[in-house]
């Protein structure tokens, strides 16, 4: 399989390059099978460094609130960031163990990049493609700024705190409690607070990985249907006594349309898992976070609640995003499905009408992407998520 250079084809690039640039960072973006044993190897160390930030939020962490944290309230604040860490730490194995069908789809996006053959589709996939890069875009603002907020100015807004013992406590972003040594002398806390800012710029970047690809994929696919609806107007409209231009012209719309099919197949293939742990993950959050708002303020801490604010304004932001790129596809295929229905079926002969009955069965059948074929990615998808975040705090509020 050949793979494409980062010059060799500007329109995929400008559809790829922001997901392209977040799972480099990570380490989870495909690489090419000619690809030198340097590369190989750089990547073999960027998922071990990254594997191991997880573990150093994670493991610490839990030994901390098992072992030293006996407030309950305390512990559910930490119970968010060591959550998030493990969840990320699944998704981040569930892109390495899609490192094959995420290079097949890539390799199925040139391909689908180097047959548009005209100004116009042209036009039609680019604004797909910016609608995707906006989307990521955005989310990739809301998470690395809340992130920023969380790992480095709530701790050092803070400052140091001495207890009733005279002893001097340094906030971390995440507390930890590192058996072998002291995390609160000197160089140790400046190491700690260093690996939890990169661990958490990690954990936000898997985040940000998942809704930039799922938005490429997805936004591709509805750049393909809408070039499939554009040959449908046109199948009526080049009409040619001779049968067999028809025919040609049909069978094309077919293969188009199983191709579409395919690719949305393999690319939820792809994404289905992480979306599911993602949505679990989100309503946890909110969940969470909600509660924590209102633990700072009982604590007048602004800046502990405005940064737990715009936290739960990204989760929400994220599950809306994945819903709505859900509806996007669902809306696009709804399209598809009224394009083949009012094809002008008359004007074609009698032979060739028949064949459009097989074209209006494929495009009446519905096209959606789902978390682990459980949860259909849409609006209303969305406001249960919110519905059942919201119980579930309401249970929690009343519990500690």
């Amino acid at each position: 399989m050949k793979w494409f250079k980062a010059d060799n084809n500007d329109d995929l690039n400008y559809a790829v390059g922001i997901s392209r640039g977040i799972m480099r960072l990570i380490g989870v973006w495909p690489l090419s099978n000619r690809t030198s044993l340097v590369y190989t190897c750089c990547k073999i160390l960027q998922n071990f460094i990254c594997t191991f930030l997880f573990a150093f939020i994670f493991i610490p962490g839990i030994i901390h609130m098992c072992f030293r944290e006996k407030n309950a309230k305390r512990r559910m604040k930490m119970l968010g960031p060591l959550c998030y860490a493990i969840m990320s730490l699944m998704k981040y194995c569930f892109f390495l163990a899609r490192d094959k069908q995420i290079r097949e789809c890539i390799w199925h996006m040139k391909i689908d990049w180097k047959e548009v053959g005209s100004p116009a589709d042209r036009r039609t996939m680019l604004s797909k493609a910016k609608l995707g890069r906006r989307i990521a875009i955005f989310f990739n603002v809301f998470m690395y700024t809340s992130g920023l907020f969380f790992r480095l100015i709530v701790p050092l807004s803070k400052g140091p705190v001495v207890t009733l013992q005279n002893v001097t406590i340094r906030p971390l972003s995440c507390p930890s409690y590192f058996i072998i040594f002291n995390e609160q002398s000197t160089p140790a806390y400046e190491l700690v607070f260093t690996l939890q800012f990169f661990a958490g710029l990690a954990i936000y970047s898997v985040s940000s990985s998942l809704c930039g690809l799922v938005a490429l994929l997805v936004m591709h696919a509805c750049g393909q249907l809408k070039l499939l609806i554009n040959r449908m107007e046109e199948l009526v409209e080049v009409y040619d006594r001779r049968g067999d231009i028809v025919d040609k012209k049909m069978a094309a719309i077919v293969e188009h349309h199983i191709r579409v099919k395919g690719f949305l197949k393999r690319s939820e293939g792809v994404f289905q898992n992480m979306c599911l742990v993602e949505i679990f993950e989100c309503s946890l959050f909110i969940c969470i976070l909600t509660y924590d708002v209102l633990l700072e303020w009982e604590n007048s801490n602004p800046m502990a609640m405005f940064t737990y604010c715009l936290l739960l304004v990204t989760f929400i932001y994220c599950i809306f995003i994945l819903c709505f790129i859900g509806e996007i596809l669902s809306k696009q295929n709804d399209e598809v499905a009224a394009a083949s229905c009012s094809i002008d079926w008359y004007r074609l002969p009698t032979k060739n009408a028949k064949y459009l009955i097989l074209i209006i069965a494929i495009s009446n059948t519905p096209m959606k992407i789902t978390a682990g074929k459980i949860v259909d990615m849409s609006l209303s998808s969305f406001g249960d998520i919110l519905k059942t975040s919201v119980a579930y705090f309401n249970i929690l509020r009343q519990t500690l």
